[in-house]
């Protein structure tokens, strides 16, 4: 009988995250087109951060579709959940495939990969991009560009799920350096004021093309 219970529960768990990541991944937040956007002449390609079952669909949620209309050529780099050899490989293998230098994109859980294609010296060509929502605690390579992104200051009480789910995910290490701002996760972050953030980055990046 216990066993029965535990084995219920649990799927009952397992059914709940799933549902949460899904309704998150699926949602739609209106927006409106900012007009004279200088683009890039290097994609933008974001890599998907460590996951977890407390955080594993549509890492990005939806910037890389923001960015994308408006007229900027963006990739998003799904990679293992957690392996990091695996991580690294897979973008070694995208990256060798490139006919032209891309901007690489990740947040601070994708830190460990960034620094090690920066110390990959046939890549150079490439354009690494490390983006939080505050300045990094570990030493950052010089071949890595920091942009911060600042944090939502209040979090709905309508979030409290996800809250409950993320700090869930923190207590048991599987959501260490995450950041639901960062990723415009939403009713945990103010999503317009936060696709303005990286409109502004990508623009940044742009000028850096020039």
């Amino acid at each position: 009988m216990l066993l029965f219970v535990c084995v219920t529960v649990a799927l009952l768990f397992t059914f709940y995250l799933y549902f949460h990541n899904w309704n998150r991944a699926h949602q739609q937040n209106p927006f409106q087109l900012q007009p004279n956007c200088l683009l890039t002449r290097s994609p933008i390609v974001f890599l998907s951060g460590r996951r977890s079952l407390f955080y594993f669909l549509n890492y990005w949620n939806g910037v890389p579709h923001y960015l994308r209309e408006h007229g900027y050529e963006v990739e998003e780099l799904n990679l293992a959940w957690r392996d990091e050899d695996l991580r690294f490989q897979q973008s070694l293998n995208y990256l060798q495939q490139q006919k032209k230098p891309v901007h690489l994109i990740g947040d601070l859980t994708s830190l460990p990969l960034l620094t090690k294609l920066a110390s990959t010296q046939t890549l150079h060509k490439n354009h690494l991009h490390l983006i939080t929502t505050k300045a990094p605690s570990l030493m950052v390579s010089k071949n890595i560009s920091h942009y911060q992104i600042p944090a939502a200051s209040k979090i709905s009480l309508k979030s409290l799920p996800w809250k409950i789910l993320i700090k869930t995910g923190q207590f048991f290490g599987f959501n260490k350096n995450f950041s639901p701002t960062l990723l415009a996760t939403p009713n945990l972050t103010k999503v317009k004021e936060t696709h303005t953030e990286y409109l502004n980055f990508a623009i940044t990046l742009a000028e850096s093309d020039l």
